[in-house]
This record gives structure tokens, C-alpha cells and sequence, in this order.
């Protein structure tokens, strides 16, 4: 345990002045404040807008039953441009004069409603005595920027000019986020879990370390390596995606979505030698596509 302990705080001390110096000193307010409220198709939709760093608005969408007076649960789920276009497409079917009044879709036009997954998505939500969150952190979703690949590259370079990603901000954003949703009656004393996909699941497993209480990470097709993304300045110095895995694991659940279960035997290994218990990652086949 002493070995780990200062291995895992070498890894999180790397972190802090090498990959998020980027990150500001002081956070600032986040100022949270409600958009809109609407009840339709047996749900709640609300919107709040907050401040994730100085100028930059940021906005969390919340759906839970319109009869659930104590939630269970507590679910931020982290959208990247594709998961933005699905969840705009589900909640169409119910919800079709908010999306579009929504400041969105910088990159053209709205999707077409999804009912299936509008389906899926308000039967869960009545079965499931939850809250749902949703952020689509900087550039991605009403912050999109021009979506030319050579006007992407020119964005990411001033990031690393000013000593951080995009994909290091966008961590920060995503830590915002679960503050942002603490912060309201409707999360604040229950179990919070952290979802996403991709890159966003990357995402969503670096602001895991630097929040206090997320009991579990669903994470679906997370990166093996950071050759593959998320980039963040100077972090394959120091470790790769499986030494983070083991960070997050001694504070949190883990569940790996991915065909086969090769890629995390480091964090196994380490849970196992330290007695976190082995079931504490689980490593799963995806869920089927409505």
C-alpha cells in the first residue's frame, strides 16, 4: 500500500503541473441558473446554464420522472459531438419546441427525432428512480465551433500555445459539471455516477480523480492507450490510460463496455494486490442499440 500510495500521488502531482497547468487557480462562482423548466411525456426537462471558467457558459440538461419526489440516483452523462446529435434526436420526440429554440448545432442541421430511443430512454427513466444530467463540454453541441478539420486544428493548437488541450479543458469543464449538479436539490445527497463514450469516456475518467464522490464510472469504448485520445500536454511521460484506470478504481466502481476484455490487466492486477476486491472493474460487452 505505501509503494502505491506514493506512485499514486507522483501520477496525480505529474498531472496537476504538467498535463492541467492549464487549469484556472481559482474556479470562480459557478453561478447556476435555470433556464427552463417543462414537463411533457411523463418527464421533467430542466436546463441550467453555469460557469465553467470565466466567460465560458456552459449548459447541463436534467430529465427525471415528473412523479419522483427522491431520487436513487444521480447520472452526469458525458457527450461528445455524436452522443450530442443522438441525445438531440431522442429528445425531440418530447421536447421538440425547447431543442430548437436551443443555441445549437453550429455544425448544421438539427437531426431527425429518434423515437425508439426517445422510447427506451422515458422507460428507463420511469423504472429507474433517477436523475439524469447531460454536458456537452467546450465545443461540442451550443458551443460548437466551425467544424472545418482546418479550422479544428488551428483551435487545438492555440490551446497548446496557452499550455493545455482542448481535451485538458474539457476535463475541467466536465468537473464543473458534477459540481454544477451537486449543487441542485435534486442530486445532492445520492450516489452519482459518471457516463461516456469514446473520448468523452477518457474524459469523464481524468475528472473522476479530482471530484470527491463518484461511486462509479460507465465508461464505453475507453481508449486503451492516449495514442488513441483523449491528448492531454506531456501525460505519456508519466503513465497511460490503464495507470489512470487504477487511480480512479481505488476511488470509484468501474465498468469497462468493450468487445473482449483485454487492454486492463494493470488495473486488475493492482485492485487485486491491494484487496480493493476483484469485482470492483467489471469489464462488459456494449449494450445493444435500441
Amino acid at each position: 500500500p505505501e509503494a502505491w500510495q506514493k506512485l499514486r500521488d507522483g501520477w496525480r502531482e505529474a498531472l496537476v503541473e504538467k498535463s492541467f497547468a492549464g487549469w484556472p487557480d481559482e474556479p470562480g462562482a459557478l453561478d447556476v441558473k435555470e433556464a427552463f423548466t417543462v414537463e411533457k411525456e411523463g418527464l421533467r426537462f430542466s436546463v441550467y446554464d453555469f460557469t465553467s471558467q470565466g466567460p465560458i457558459r456552459l449548459r447541463l440538461y436534467l430529465t427525471q420522472p415528473v412523479d419522483l419526489e427522491k431520487p436513487k440516483l444521480a447520472v452526469l452523462g458525458v457527450l461528445d459531438e455524436e452522443d450530442w446529435r443522438s441525445f438531440v434526436a431522442m429528445m425531440r420526440c418530447g421536447f421538440d419546441d425547447e431543442i430548437k429554440s436551443e443555441p445549437s448545432e453550429a455544425a448544421g442541421e438539427l437531426p431527425e427525432p429518434d423515437e425508439p430511443l426517445f422510447q427506451q430512454f422515458r422507460k428507463m427513466q420511469q423504472e429507474g428512480e433517477c436523475v439524469m444530467a447531460f454536458i456537452a463540454p467546450r465545443g461540442i453541441g451550443p458551443t460548437a465551433w466551425n467544424p472545418s478539420e482546418k479550422k479544428q486544428t488551428q483551435i487545438r493548437r492555440r490551446f497548446m500555445l496557452l499550455g493545455q488541450t482542448l481535451d485538458g479543458m474539457r476535463v475541467w469543464d466536465v468537473r464543473r459539471a458534477i459540481q454544477a449538479v451537486r449543487s441542485l436539490d435534486a442530486a445532492k445527497d445520492v450516489p452519482l455516477v459518471l457516463q461516456g463514450e469514446r473520448q468523452a469516456a477518457g474524459i469523464a475518467l481524468y475528472a473522476s480523480l479530482f471530484e470527491p464522490d463518484v461511486q462509479r464510472l460507465d465508461l464505453q469504448d475507453l481508449s486503451r492507450t492516449h495514442r488513441d485520445g483523449p491528448i492531454l500536454l506531456n501525460v505519456r511521460r508519466y503513465l497511460d490510460i490503464p495507470q489512470t484506470v487504477a487511480m480512479a478504481l481505488e476511488r470509484s466502481e468501474i465498468v469497462i463496455y468493450q468487445p473482449g476484455e483485454e487492454g486492463w490487466d494493470y488495473p486488475q492486477d493492482v485492485a487485486h494486490v491491494l484487496d480493493w476486491g476483484d469485482e470492483r472493474l467489471s469489464i462488459l460487452q456494449p449494450p445493444e442499440e435500441p
